[in-house]
């Protein structure tokens, strides 16, 4: 059956394995910058669906194929590889998008609840639960990338994505507190006067959106790679090989497809015999 449950062929051939990495924080804003334009088109659908709030789910994970291929430098459709993505995955999307609101709405209000009650106790079960609420938090960063590309149940989905939070912990750590920031700034300008507010709905609902999965995409793959993808074909070397060529992964030698020179062209594409000369 192989690893991967989506089909690849779409994405291009990438950047070439000779070319010498930059920095991951210049690498970003350089991949990030020469797909702007393509995030801000995209999340004009990511709001449209997320407009009554529990498909926010379906969103998620149509934007996280998007920028998965954006952020492995390769090629995305944009519109229809989002509205596809949604299609091959919208049952397990919608139920984890509505059981991921409702565990959330229920962390907050305790959060609240136990913050705003007096006694030791009750501070120590604020910690935990504001404990609990960042790991969930970081949690969903997983949970659209790992739906759209590997065919896990629900259990199998949530103890993965459990597992990432502290295999991946300093850059979960970094991915959060920067997006925190973004919010903040979000909320400081809705809030600050209407010219600012103006501003914060703008970068709210124009580009807050694809920087957010944009990040996620970039930051998250490599660790996912390291502990369920060269695992899995470690042992089997020979599975997914185009799959995996167009997702820019690494295939042993003796399993990459075989050309024939006298094969390229066939006759019909000569010159004709006049030419030749």
């Amino acid at each position: 059956m192989g690893l991967f449950k989506i089909n690849y062929e779409k994405e291009g051939p990438g950047v070439s394995k000779k070319e010498p990495k930059k920095k991951s924080f210049v690498r970003f804003f350089e991949l990030y910058y020469r797909n702007f334009w393509k995030l801000m088109s995209t999340t004009f659908y990511y709001i449209l669906i997320c407009m009554p709030i529990v498909t926010y789910g379906l969103a998620d994970v149509g934007f996280a194929h998007v920028t998965r291929s954006l952020s492995r430098e390769k090629h995305s459709f944009g519109k229809q590889d989002f509205f596809d993505t949604i299609k091959k995955n919208w049952k397990q999307a919608l139920v984890v998008g509505i059981v991921n609101l409702l565990l959330t709405a229920a962390m907050a209000y305790s959060l609240v609840v136990y913050y705003l009650s007096p006694g030791t106790m009750s501070a120590i079960v604020t910690g935990v639960t504001l404990f609990c609420l960042i790991t969930f938090s970081i949690m969903k960063y997983y949970m659209p990338l790992l739906i759209v590309s590997f065919s896990l149940n629900m259990k199998q989905l949530y103890k993965n994505t459990f597992k990432f939070v502290f295999l991946n912990l300093p850059r979960n750590l970094m991915m959060f507190f920067v997006l925190l920031a973004f919010d903040l700034l979000i909320v400081f300008l809705l809030l600050a006067s209407p010219f600012t507010g103006m501003v914060g709905s703008l970068l709210l609902f124009l580009v807050y959106p694809g920087f957010r999965s944009f990040l996620i995409q970039f930051t998250i793959f490599d660790c996912i790679r390291k502990y369920m993808i060269d695992p899995y074909y470690e042992e089997h070397p020979d599975a997914d090989i185009q799959k995996r060529l167009d997702l820019g992964l690494d295939v042993p030698e003796e399993y990459l497809p075989k050309f024939e020179d006298d094969d390229v062209f066939n006759d019909e594409r000569m010159l004709p015999a006049s030419e030749e000369e």
